[in-house]
């Protein structure tokens, strides 16, 4: 007989962590009722062709809380795959939930601050060597929560200010675990100002309140949701403080894009680093499971490196499939800080900038943007010693 877990939640699940984690040691405290997805189709996709992968983890709902109940998705890592076989998009039940999920939320009245509907927004291809994705989007402009004002990389969190422990309910999608392990547990929660279809957030461990620098099993778990979708369209971004972050609470933004990338298929010319774009940066491969604890290792080098010696440096991350082998493509580029309030009506040059995505806020930037202007936007915060990042990957 199972026992009902109080939890006084006002505001999201995140704040009973503790509790939901002794229930999940002790599965007698707590009533679970499992979902079958099973042919589950989502008929929102820009590009049709999709079909459901067979198995790739199982959900699970908590029913019995006083706060809004949710799915935890977990997954072992047989479901991961590194490198795709299959030469077109093919959803997992990873990829079905988070659609189900975020049109769901997209149904609730004053959830978002505005509509995102992906066939109505405007995209355009810039000519050029590039190729880069535009789209006009204005609520991102007009319609969105007010960046945190960041001074430094390093900035402590702040309870007081905006977190993801303030969200509302509804705003919590599901939460995802590997090899039903009680810790790391990532909350999937909407992006309420979404940058593409099913933009949503990653956020790790949430009460346990990590400011918004790159962690370890933050890095694990992105690269992992990468491997369990099953669609090539899938991207996943971090933006350091100093980066263009607007939230000091660690997280990573995830989002479906159909068009194809320059970097995609971009490749390096001394060992990681690749120059073949305006802003050089660092790429690192995954095609099976032994590669991804050097690649973590390699980073977590980079990254630990600006936050030991350098107080005027930043970093975006960037993860996509590559467009030939379809392999894990990890991007990193160490960049000049970016300090004070954000202007919301300029293009700010964080992790979808740097993949070669611009949003424009205005039809008067969407019908002037041109290659040159994301070119001179991109180079503009480029650092004069990225040498010392390349030696010190080289030395270990």
């Amino acid at each position: 007989m199972s026992t009902k877990v109080e939890l006084n939640c006002e505001m999201t699940c995140s704040k009973c962590e503790d509790k939901i984690r002794k229930s999940l040691d002790s599965m007698d405290d707590v009533t679970i009722k499992s979902i079958d997805i099973a042919g589950q189709q989502n008929n929102h996709r820009p590009k049709n062709g999709n079909q459901r992968i067979d198995g790739g983890g199982s959900i699970s709902t908590f029913s019995e809380f006083s706060c809004s109940p949710y799915d935890i998705f977990n997954f072992s890592d047989d479901d991961r795959n590194y490198r795709l076989d299959c030469g077109k998009s093919v959803a997992s039940s990873f990829d079905l939930l988070l659609e189900r999920k975020w049109n769901q939320a997209q149904s609730i009245d004053n959830l978002f601050l505005f509509q995102f509907d992906r066939l109505k927004i405007r995209t355009t291809i810039l000519p050029g060597k590039y190729g880069f994705v535009v789209t006009l989007n204005t609520g991102r402009g007009t319609n969105r929560r007010s960046p945190e004002t960041i001074n430094s990389i390093s900035t402590p969190f702040d309870e007081s200010k905006f977190n993801f422990n303030k969200i509302k309910p509804n705003e919590l999608l599901f939460k995802v675990s590997r090899n039903n392990l009680t810790k790391p547990i990532v909350s999937i929660i909407i992006n309420n100002s979404p940058i593409e279809y099913c933009s949503s957030l990653m956020v790790i461990d949430p009460a346990d309140c990590h400011n918004q620098l790159l962690t370890k099993s933050s890095l694990e778990m992105a690269i992992n949701l990468i491997a369990i979708s099953g669609d090539l369209n899938l991207r996943m971004g971090f933006n350091s403080l100093g980066a263009e972050a607007s939230v000091n609470h660690c997280h990573w933004h995830l989002y479906y894009q159909q068009e194809r990338l320059y970097l995609q298929s971009i490749k390096t010319v001394d060992g990681h680093f690749f120059t073949d774009w305006p802003l050089p940066g660092f790429l690192f491969e995954i095609s099976d499971n032994q590669s991804v604890d050097s690649v973590v290792e390699s980073i977590m080098l980079l990254v630990n490196h600006v936050h030991t010696n350098h107080d005027n440096h930043s970093y975006n991350l960037f993860i996509a499939r590559g467009l030939i082998d379809h392999e894990i493509r990890v991007f990193i580029w160490i960049r000049k800080v970016s300090f004070g309030s954000k202007n919301l009506f300029h293009i700010n040059p964080a992790l979808a900038e740097l993949s070669g995505f611009f949003i424009c806020k205005s039809n008067e930037m969407f019908n002037q943007i041109d290659e040159q202007f994301c070119v001179n936007l991109i180079k503009s915060i480029e650092i004069d010693n990225i040498n010392e990042y390349i030696d010190l990957l080289k030395s270990n």
